[in-house]
């Protein structure tokens, strides 16, 4: 049955026009002060004086659609779609069998991809209807899971029948999303930490641990189920966690390349042939200082990549070289603006000599390393860009809230 916008509590535009009390003037007075406050302690940090809207829901996850019309929001196992404009929901709540850890839009707006441990399916983002097979595990994980861009393929992980000759025990496994047809199986030895598909919706990145500090990288071509070049091995510490900041490598907008994290650097490698283009290196590697590379990614433009270290945080994907000065906050839960210039996200910053602690979300320039506006957040759980990039959610944890704000100042900038 279709259904009109459902109204989500409190999911009510922070207007003064539409607070009704005298309890929730205060309350929105008190808001701005506390915002204003926080920034006024940092000389470069400005932020908006109150949220456009405050909803409740997303502390997993949140998304606009390509068009900016909608906003998707995921807590637990319950994603919601919201109209963009007016806050309002525009379908039913759709739920899913355990706590949803990927979910993404189609490249059009018009699907939603979820994925559970137990449950992975693609979905109508205004009817809520499924589209396809609905995927369902009552044993192992199916995550890592990942969409292609055009939402024509689905990539889940499956357990496969034992192979005591190949030591193969775990797969990705690669659907047509419309049929539900088996395109291709990738086995692998170990447990997989991370999978995502190239623009061309074909070759498939597939990351796993072989070792405490080793990852695997392999790409693959979903029609055969071929690996494309020779595995690279990195020594990469952690499993992927883009709520902690941690993604290990990735493709470039245009496929042509593939960056991967090591230890204390990045190197970049032409995905067609696997040959190493170029890496940022750093001559002299501080046992103390220099552990711990937390992320490799390309800009949308692809022609930088972010990946936070003491020298630097923003990199020309040509050279290697620094493109920007390095972000001295701790950030996690972030995402990066289509112009490759901003980062927003969530950061905490602990001084154990003064016995402090510091906390929020804030937009960072790449280029200086400063922030340039500072939110209120008590523990920042996912954040957003609206694609215009006017405006960003921010979701805390603590609330159970995602805050809108409006950022038009940022276009003013140089």
């Amino acid at each position: 049955m279709k259904i009109g916008p459902v109204p989500l509590c409190p999911s009510v535009p922070l207007c003064p026009s539409r607070v009704a009390s005298l309890y929730g003037v205060i309350a929105l007075a008190a808001l701005a002060f506390s915002v204003s406050a926080y920034a006024s302690d940092r000389p470069e940090a400005r932020a908006e004086p109150v949220p456009v809207a405050r909803v409740r829901g997303g502390t997993t996850a949140v998304r606009f659609s390509p068009d900016g019309s909608l906003l998707l929001l995921v807590a637990g196992n319950e994603a919601r779609v919201l109209n963009a404009a007016t806050f309002m929901a525009v379908i039913e709540p759709i739920r899913n069998a355990a706590e949803i850890q990927v979910a993404e839009f189609s490249a059009d707006g018009k699907d939603v991809f979820t994925a559970s441990s137990a449950e992975a399916r693609l979905w109508d983002s205004r009817t809520g209807q499924s589209r396809g097979k609905v995927y369902k595990t009552d044993r192992a994980s199916l995550l890592p899971a990942a969409i292609s861009p055009d939402c024509s393929r689905l990539a889940i992980t499956v357990v496969l029948p034992p192979d005591p000759l190949a030591h193969r025990n775990w797969g990705i496994q690669v659907f047509d999303a419309a049929s539900g047809k088996l395109e291709a199986t990738l086995p692998h030895t170990l447990g997989l930490e991370y999978v995502a598909f190239a623009s061309d919706n074909v070759r498939v990145l597939t990351v796993q641990q072989t070792g405490s500090n080793e990852r695997t990288f392999h790409v693959w071509d979903s029609n055969s189920g071929k690996e494309t070049i020779r595995p690279i091995v990195s020594g990469y510490q952690y499993a992927f966690s883009p709520a902690s900041g941690l993604i290990p490598g990735g493709f470039s907008a245009d496929g042509k390349r593939l960056v991967v994290a090591d230890s204390a650097w990045f190197t970049i490698y032409d995905a067609q042939t696997g040959r190493a283009l170029v890496d940022n290196k750093p001559r002299q590697i501080d046992p103390l200082a220099d552990q711990g590379l937390f992320s490799a990614e390309f800009t949308a433009e692809g022609k930088r990549v972010y990946s936070p270290r003491q020298d630097g945080s923003l990199w020309d994907a040509d050279t290697g070289k620094p493109s920007g000065r390095a972000i001295k906050d701790h950030v996690f839960a972030r995402t990066i603006s289509a112009d490759g210039r901003f980062l927003l996200g969530g950061f905490e910053n602990i001084d154990a000599e003064r016995h402090s602690r510091e906390r929020g979300a804030a937009i960072w320039d790449l280029v200086s390393g400063q922030r340039v506006q500072t939110f209120m957040a008590s523990e920042v759980a996912a954040v957003a860009f609206s694609p215009d990039e006017n405006r960003v959610a921010i979701a805390d944890a603590t609330s159970g809230e995602t805050l809108v704000w409006e950022v038009k100042s940022l276009r003013g900038r140089n």
